[in-house]
């Protein structure tokens, strides 16, 4: 075989870890660009209504948020979160926001929402947006914490608009109006434990269920009010319960729910409910010493209630079935200098290692080649026959080494006849 060129190795070699570069600059700067001239996702995170659940306690949720956006900048647009600590909601406050996210109302006055502010919220629903409210149950330890489910629908049923889907459920308590608590009869009962585990993974395939908002969440921890349901929700399956504010227990006529959504068809303006601020809060529970959040698929369920109200697909979005276009810059780079390394070791090996297969020859060269290979198989067969020859000569020899051999043919029965003495008697 010919020896290799030395410089047609190296070319090769460069060719590859060149070929290898370009195509990674090409991807990030790409990227690069999208991210820059595509207008982000902003999400408004309202605080001046007197929350006792702020940034603070919903840290991890946000963070998780911002994390899933860095991580699906491929699927997702960039992402802003803007947080309003005092002021009251109007067009310019809401400007350029596609998801309001309201935990539950502190006590009034700073609790109040106002007419206002409902003109300014329903000016926005107009834009096809998303908005999720998260109440709570009722809690006799503090105010701040109990549900404000009055004025949570306030935002969906008013003077100026009406939301049809999904309503805070209020419990009529000696002419007060509660929220109730959704629990079930293992737990809900003991007042040291407030937590209601709901399995979604058996649920009947029901069409109110919105099945995006369920993907990939099989289990919920909740301490939660209930959902009026009028048309999409999530729903709790297990035998639950009522308990009221004055702690009375009551057995609905129906399967209380515990998470509801809706959308508007005119507009598109999607709408969650979440009866609990507390499941997807930092806040420690009680009986396991585990923050709310961490509890089963609650931080599941929270990324796809955003990304749902925020007219993505959950699924889409999150599948781990993902191209190589569609990874992180830093997984694409690493993936590109590793297959460079790849191709340049190939090249080495084409260089001073083993002979190439893909070689090119010419038809002579071709003709050369296979005269060889016959002479070598012909040479082959000749040793093979004389060394058969060889050994039956030998055989032979040894077969007949030390006995008399009998002449055979014509001249073998002449001389026997003339050799023996009886015979001639006989003719005379």
């Amino acid at each position: 075989m010919r020896p290799k060129n030395p410089l047609l190795s190296l070319l090769i070699i460069m060719v590859m870890l060149l070929s290898s570069v370009t195509w990674t600059n090409h991807v990030l700067s790409t990227r690069a660009q999208d991210q820059q001239t595509e207008e982000p996702f902003v999400i408004l995170f309202d605080q001046a209504h007197g929350q006792f659940f702020n940034e603070t306690l919903y840290e991890t949720a946000l963070k998780e948020i911002t994390d899933i956006f860095k991580l699906h900048s491929d699927r997702l647009p960039p992402l802003e979160i803007h947080f309003n600590d005092e002021d009251r909601f109007s067009r310019e406050l809401l400007a350029g926001v596609d998801l309001l996210i309201i935990t539950n109302p502190g006590t009034a006055p700073l609790g109040n929402i106002t007419e206002k502010e409902k003109l300014a919220l329903v000016e926005w629903y107009q834009q096809g947006k998303g908005m999720i409210l998260l109440s709570n149950p009722y809690v006799t330890a503090n105010e701040n914490l109990t549900g404000k489910p009055k004025l949570l629908n306030s935002l969906l049923d008013n003077n100026y608009i009406t939301i049809s889907g999904a309503l805070f459920t209020v419990t009529d308590v000696n002419g007060k109006k509660y929220p109730d608590t959704l629990i079930d009869e293992k737990h809900g009962i003991d007042p040291a434990r407030q937590v209601l585990k709901v399995n979604l993974e058996d649920r009947p395939k029901d069409e109110t269920a919105v099945q995006e908002l369920l993907y990939d969440v099989t289990t919920v921890y909740t301490w939660t009010q209930s959902v009026t349901v009028k048309n999409k929700t999530i729903q709790g399956w297990p035998t639950t319960v009522k308990k009221l504010a004055d702690g009375s227990i009551e057995v609905p006529s129906g399967i209380p729910t515990l998470y509801g959504s809706s959308v508007v068809t005119e507009t598109g303006f999607r709408v969650i409910l979440g009866g609990s601020s507390f499941m997807f809060s930092d806040l420690k529970e009680n009986t396991t010493g585990n923050s709310w959040i961490e509890l089963g698929n609650n931080l599941q369920l929270w990324i796809n209630a955003v990304l749902w109200a925020g007219h993505f697909n959950p699924e889409e979005v999150l599948s781990s079935f993902q191209n190589v276009l569609e990874m992180p810059d830093f997984v694409i780079l690493g993936s590109m200098v590793l297959i460079g390394i790849g191709l340049a070791v190939i090249g080495v090996g084409y260089r001073f290692v083993g002979p190439n297969p893909l070689e090119i020859i010419g038809v002579d060269e071709a003709a050369r080649r296979l005269q060889k290979q016959l002479g070598i198989a012909r040479e082959g067969r000749q040793k093979s026959v004389a060394t058969t020859d060889e050994k039956k000569a030998s055989s032979t020899k040894s077969a007949t080494k030390g006995k008399k051999v009998t002449p055979s043919g014509k001249h073998g029965r002449r001389r026997r006849q003339l050799g023996s003495p009886t015979t001639r008697k006989k003719k005379k």
